[in-house]
């Protein structure tokens, strides 16, 4: 997988990134967007709330909730 998505991304145009930057990329976006934290727990896999707050907190709008 790590070899087509590497030769994928090259043909797009895209700079060298590893799968789990996208995986981060992803989380970081719907984060931004106000995604509930609990349904990018689930998107995730994480087994804890906290586990995805600890990591991905930093991302989300000032101000808001964390739950």
């Amino acid at each position: 997988m790590r070899h087509a998505f590497k030769r994928t991304s090259k043909k797009a145009g895209f700079r060298e990134t590893r799968v789990h930057d996208s995986r981060h990329s992803y989380a970081s976006i719907l984060i931004g967007e106000g995604t509930p934290i609990a349904y990018v727990k689930e998107q995730l896999g994480h087994a804890s709330i906290q586990m995805t707050v600890d990591r991905y907190a930093h991302w989300m709008p000032s101000g808001e909730t964390i739950w």
